[in-house]
């Protein structure tokens, strides 16, 4: 039997009164520092929820379980404990909740554009904090997987190495992907020069002064070499996009 369209103000409701009990249900049956690991893996449902259904409402919860999820991460994986050695974190929660947390920063802007809730006004402000919170969780994730692997002098080290490396090969995915599809080429410049702008100001402001020897030649080796193939392509391409222009134009 087919159910009947329910009125708004009731889904809303109901919605409402379900996203509690989960929470609820989340707070009671985690246990301890493993709580940002529940929150956003609700999110993270919600929002895959939201794209296939194109539910305003299945978003609206999500993004409450994101941003709480994200909160309490902070509470387990400190800004200390990403710039202190002697703070580090070596748990399994901070690594699953980082990549969690990097996963959801992606997949929060792609799905409220699908929805129509991004404007060319706030595209670029949401975009920004995505690409801020999805570096955060990178680099919690990574850090965290390094100094669990190799302790927290060499792994610390090994781990920052690696999170501005990835920061740069996400940005320069991000970059080539806009020049693949025009259709979302705004957002993707906007991401790719978010990731690239800190990265870049990671390896100045942190990395200079953290790394030493070999891993702070890998790091400016392995950023220098991103920039200059990510830069290339861009020039291939607008000098291919100005050369039809001014062939066009003759024609």
């Amino acid at each position: 039997m087919a159910v009947p369209n329910l009125p708004r103000h009731t889904r809303i409701a109901a919605s409402a009164v379900a996203a509690l009990a989960a929470l609820q249900a989340g707070v009671v049956g985690t246990p301890g520092d493993a709580l940002p690991v529940t929150l956003l893996t609700i999110a993270l449902g919600l929002v895959a929820v939201s794209h296939r259904t194109g539910s305003r409402i299945a978003f609206t919860a999500a993004t409450g379980f994101g941003g709480l999820g994200g909160l309490v991460f902070l509470t387990v994986a400190s800004p200390e404990s990403l710039t202190d050695p002697a703070a580090a974190s070596a748990s399994l929660v901070v690594l699953v909740a980082g990549a969690l947390l990097a996963v959801a920063a992606v997949a929060f802007p792609l799905t409220a554009r699908a929805l129509g809730l991004l404007t060319a006004d706030n595209t670029a402000v949401a975009t920004i904090t995505a690409g801020v919170v999805a570096g955060y969780g990178v680099t919690a994730t990574v850090v965290t997987a390094g100094v669990a692997a190799f302790g927290p002098g060499t792994g610390f080290v090994a781990g920052h190495t690696v999170a501005t490396l990835v920061w740069m090969v996400l940005a320069t995915a991000t970059l080539r992907w806009g020049l693949a599809h025009p259709e979302q080429a705004r957002l993707a410049l906007v991401a790719g020069l978010t990731l690239t702008g800190a990265a870049l100001v990671k390896l100045f402001l942190f990395d200079l002064a953290t790394l030493d020897g070999g891993y702070r030649v890998l790091a400016f080796l392995g950023v220098g070499l991103l920039l200059l193939a990510v830069g290339t392509r861009y020039a291939r391409a607008f000098a291919a996009g100005g050369t039809s222009g001014t062939t066009a134009a003759r024609a």
